[in-house]
């Protein structure tokens, strides 16, 4: 069974990187994405395979196909998200910064542990 994925920021890197992989990934699928202009996002989700497009984060996390998101928006926004996210049982891939604050940092991670969910972060660098 694949696992089944929600892209919350339809940027750059997720047009470019983050999508694309999850569509020649083994075993994963892209299921929906999440943007605030409903148009673009509707453009995204066509673009690489999605089956639905979101303009509420709610309701792409109530989705019950996604097992897992991976958060690209605004970096101000990763920690809000992942645990909104942790709070409904998805497991999180967040881009890098993890958080802009250490106490940011902090509460991510006990949201995730709280919820039994993993937590990542996308830092490839050393």
């Amino acid at each position: 069974m694949a696992l089944g994925w929600g892209i919350i920021g339809i940027g750059s890197h997720s047009n470019l990187k983050i999508a694309p992989a999850m569509k020649v990934a083994k075993d994963s699928e892209l299921v929906a994405v999440y943007g605030r202009d409903q148009a673009r996002t509707d453009a995204f989700a066509q673009t690489h395979g999605a089956k639905t497009a979101y303009t509420s984060l709610n309701d792409l996390l109530k989705d019950s196909r996604i097992d897992a998101v991976f958060v690209a928006s605004p970096n101000s926004l990763h920690a809000t998200q992942t645990i909104h996210a942790a709070n409904a049982g998805k497991h999180v891939l967040s881009e890098k910064p993890m958080a802009t604050t250490i106490d940011d940092a902090v509460a991510m991670v006990r949201g995730c542990r709280e919820h039994g969910v993993k937590l990542g972060i996308g830092f490839e660098h050393r």
